[in-house]
């Protein structure tokens, strides 16, 4: 790869077929970098996905870690920050068989006419991945005493400390009906929360914790609680109004 000259058009053994458009100097992409990415997608030569177009708009994830289709991780492990690349996957490294709702049919080839890597970061640990580890360890007890010593010594700096990423392991309590140990940690890391971002992820999941559990007056007032913050949030009119029909 690296003795690949820009224009050069390259096809790896699992079908993934690449050309450079521009080549970077920065960081290589490796498992647990974080990976700021802007892209421009095509299907059957129609653009569904262009975030060039849109500002801060920029596409990330944890390479390796996070979930995305095994085409475009394959080809973010061959590019380095600043990389610009035209790629084509086929069905069988994209959504196969199954497509993906109304945007991409069964079996369709898709090209990044454009697949660019703006920031990669040092390679690192996601914290939600290791808490949910200690949590079929120890439980929520666990889980918080581990976050604790965590964010209060060197170690930190070897985790992606990012919060908002814990949604998706307190949504598979929540899917579990494990409603105790989801309200606990949405509740503990509402509290962690220092941006607005964060707060309303760990708002939302204990919503949903209370909702599961037909607890819609605690529900509720966990909305009128968000509301103070944001009373014009569309989301949160329409589930106060559910809400209170329900109450």
């Amino acid at each position: 790869m690296e003795e690949a000259e820009t224009g050069d058009t390259i096809q790896t053994e699992s079908g993934l077929q690449y050309v450079f458009l521009k080549r970077g100097e920065g960081k290589k992409a490796e498992k647990g970098s974080r990976l700021e990415t802007k892209l421009s997608l095509m299907v059957e030569d129609s653009v569904v996905w262009n975030s060039y177009e849109a500002p801060d708009s920029l596409f990330s994830f944890i390479l390796g870690y996070d979930p995305v289709i095994s085409g475009f991780e394959e080809m973010a492990y061959l590019m380095r920050e600043g990389d610009n690349v035209l790629a084509i996957l086929p069905d069988s490294l994209a959504y196969g068989d199954d497509g993906a709702g109304d945007v991409i049919p069964p079996n369709a080839t898709l090209v990044y006419d454009r697949y660019e890597i703006v920031s990669a970061s040092d390679p690192k640990i996601p914290l939600a991945d290791t808490l949910a580890t200690f949590y079929e360890q120890g439980g929520v007890d666990l889980v918080i005493a581990s976050y604790e010593e965590i964010k209060s010594t060197e170690s930190v700096v070897d985790f992606h400390m990012e919060l908002e990423p814990l949604f998706r392991f307190i949504q598979g309590m929540i899917e579990e009906e494990k409603y105790e140990d989801s309200e606990e940690l949405s509740k503990y890391f509402l509290s962690e929360s220092n941006n607005l971002n964060d707060r309303q992820t760990f708002r939302y999941a204990l919503l949903l914790t209370y909702e599961g559990k037909g607890d819609y007056k605690k529900a509720l007032a966990l909305v009128n609680e968000a509301l103070e913050e944001e009373p014009d949030e569309s989301f949160l009119l329409d589930k106060k109004e559910e809400l209170e029909g329900k109450i």
